[in-house]
């Protein structure tokens, strides 16, 4: 994790007397198993030994360097979630599809296996003692989307995560999760039904910033009240505006097709499928956070009150098409002053950050890179070497079977070897040789030399 880039004192800009409220997004973890990938034995293995390493190693330093108060998942844990049975419900539609890659083993991952799932995720992402996590929002691939939400798995996936349109207060801000894959089901009121009565009557279950001073200790407030002319009045109420809200579905809002999403998006453009209706009418919230898409976008709506810009969050997992994982950063300071929430619907109170993670998949590439070009230079040395001790052995072969060298200074001389040398005889006038001949004789050689 690049800490200097994310550290929050590096791009928060509040007050200095601040004390911000601050929290992680984390999107598209689908922790990997056989609906993955079709391939099966040691390659899927090891794929999900490596994914996992990677995200329970990373969640760790995010939660000991960075220290959020709260982590809220975006949905998408599993990645075969929707397709593994429960007692109530058969395989989804991968599994009974002759086309699926790998189906003839599927039959066998059922309810038991969603449980191992489940304990292997809290492995990765364990809780921790004074954090809190909230791990509730579903997406389409832990219950499916749309009519192909069953209500089995839906039943299996509230039991051990919660409900899956909630509510919750996190520093004087009202975060307000919908379960965006079940409210586009249309053929099942079992299905869509909670999701659309959620929103209709969520104006009633918002608690009230004076409540919420009474009962919620997370409420953090200030000791002077800022009237603009010094305290309020004896007996009188000053005025209350509601805690400003932030949405979080899985899935993003509709946009126009090839709508820009900013310099921080890897791929193309993103096309939401989740209409707008009346959620940014209903909720009226100053900021909204998605998941599904795997990569970073920003985008602006048109809310009732005003533009809404809306996060699409990167995967935290290297294993979704993206080089480069994060998860996004939320700084809140909305101070409360003695049941004046200041804010509104201001959108002035939050700040984010995209945290970038290694690119691991391109780590590997270098190793591989750096592995294959030392292979390339050991291979040529021992061939370069190999040749030179043959070239040697040839000549010394070849030496041997005409002539020897005798070497002097670094010059050959040859010598023959073919017939022995005459007896010398002082009075054979032929082989005489003079000083001057042998004094010549040295010098030439020591010339040589």
């Amino acid at each position: 994790m690049p800490c200097n880039e994310c550290q929050w004192d590096r791009w928060e800009q509040w007050p200095e007397d601040a004390q911000p409220y601050r929290m992680a997004l984390i999107a598209d973890l689908q922790i990997v198993n056989p609906h993955t990938y079709p391939r099966r034995g040691i390659v899927l293995k090891a794929t999900t030994f490596y994914t996992d390493l990677f995200m329970s190693k990373l969640y760790s330093l995010l939660n000991k360097i960075l220290l959020p108060e709260s982590t809220v998942f975006l949905g998408d844990l599993f990645d075969g979630g929707r397709e593994w049975s429960t007692s109530t419900a058969t395989w989804g539609s991968h599994v009974t599809d002759p086309s699926t890659p790998g189906r003839e083993d599927w039959t066998k991952y059922n309810r038991a296996y969603w449980e191992q799932e489940f304990v292997r995720f809290n492995k990765i992402f364990p809780m921790l003692p004074g954090r809190r996590s909230i791990r509730s929002l579903p997406g389409n691939h832990d219950l499916g989307f749309g009519n192909g939400v069953n209500e089995g798995v839906v039943s299996r996936f509230k039991s051990f995560f919660g409900e899956t349109n909630s509510v919750h207060t996190l520093g004087n801000h009202t975060f307000v999760l919908i379960d965006s894959v079940s409210l586009e089901n249309t053929e099942n009121p079992k299905i869509y039904e909670p999701a659309r009565r959620f929103l209709d009557e969520f104006s009633a279950s918002i608690p009230s910033p004076r409540k919420l001073l009474q009962q919620n200790p997370e409420v953090r407030s200030s000791k002077l009240y800022d009237a603009g002319n010094g305290a309020a009045p004896a007996n009188t109420v000053p005025p209350i505006s509601p805690l400003p809200k932030i949405l979080l579905t899985h899935v993003p809002l509709y946009r126009p097709q090839n709508t820009p999403c900013g310099p921080l998006r890897e791929g193309h453009s993103l096309d939401g499928t989740i209409p707008l209706r009346d959620i940014l009418k209903k909720i009226q919230p100053i900021l909204v956070a998605s998941g599904d898409d795997h990569d970073y976008c920003e985008v602006l709506h048109a809310g009732a009150t005003g533009m809404v810009k809306e996060i699409t969050v990167k995967s935290f997992s290297m294993a979704m098409s993206v080089r480069r994982p994060g998860f996004l950063m939320l700084s809140l300071w909305n101070p409360v002053k003695e049941a004046v929430v200041e804010g509104g619907n201001d959108a002035s109170t939050v700040q984010s950050r995209l945290c970038l993670l290694p690119d691991q998949v391109g780590i590997w590439q270098t190793y591989l890179m750096l592995f294959g070009i030392t292979k390339f230079v050991v291979t040529l040395s021992i061939v370069w070497n190999s040749i030179a001790i043959i070239t040697r052995s040839s000549a010394s072969n070849h030496g041997s079977s005409g002539s020897s060298w005798s070497h002097y200074g670094g010059y050959g001389i040859p010598s023959t070897t073919s017939s022995p040398a005459p007896p010398y005889n002082e009075d054979d006038e032929s082989t005489a040789v003079s000083s001057s001949d042998i004094l010549f004789c040295c010098f030439d050689i020591s010339a040589l030399a």
